[in-house]
């Protein structure tokens, strides 16, 4: 799992969604135009950049994903402090190369689907904190690790696409 290491500023976010990927959000920071950007990912379909130089998350890609559930509400969550920036992970574990593959997750992550909103569960531990960038929230529980990847207010033509990309993939 991605273990929180810092917070930076807020980020401007850029949503970049169509029928073949469902969700990818990119974060506007001085460490984006860098070519040798490191990459986390699930065995399913889930990558997220990261800057190499500093751990802050450049971008979020959701490509797939085999749990995917549709509410009217979210679920209620236990009490967790807010703060706000742009997380930054520890990658200083890596092993050599651009792109970690998290062989330690033999679960698959659930994405749920409620109101305009989507919400990636990584992990369902209790969230502690939650770091809030603009639109994008990232939960992390008692450990720092990162457990779920909140997505808000999408508008109606984001939550359409999305809703149909998942409707493709027969996931809903």
């Amino acid at each position: 799992m991605l273990q929180l290491k810092g917070i930076f500023n807020t980020a401007k976010e850029i949503m970049e969604s169509d029928f073949y990927i469902p969700i990818k959000v990119k974060f506007e920071s001085m460490e984006s135009g860098i070519e040798h950007n490191l990459y986390w990912r699930t065995g399913n379909f889930l990558e997220i950049g990261i800057s190499p130089t500093n751990g802050t998350i450049i971008s979020i890609t959701l490509l797939a994903a085999s749990k995917v559930f549709v509410s009217k509400k979210q679920k209620a969550f236990d009490e967790y402090t807010e703060k706000f920036g742009l997380p930054s992970f520890k990658t200083d574990k890596w092993k050599n190369g651009n792109y970690y593959v998290d062989e330690d997750r033999d679960k698959d992550f659930e994405v749920y689907i409620y109101e305009n909103n989507v919400n990636i569960v990584l992990d369902p531990h209790k969230i502690k904190t939650k770091i809030i960038n603009n639109r994008v929230d990232f939960g992390f529980d008692g450990s720092n690790l990162l457990c779920s990847i909140e997505v808000k207010d999408l508008n109606y033509d984001e939550m359409s696409l999305l809703k149909e990309s998942f409707h493709g993939m027969k996931a809903i």
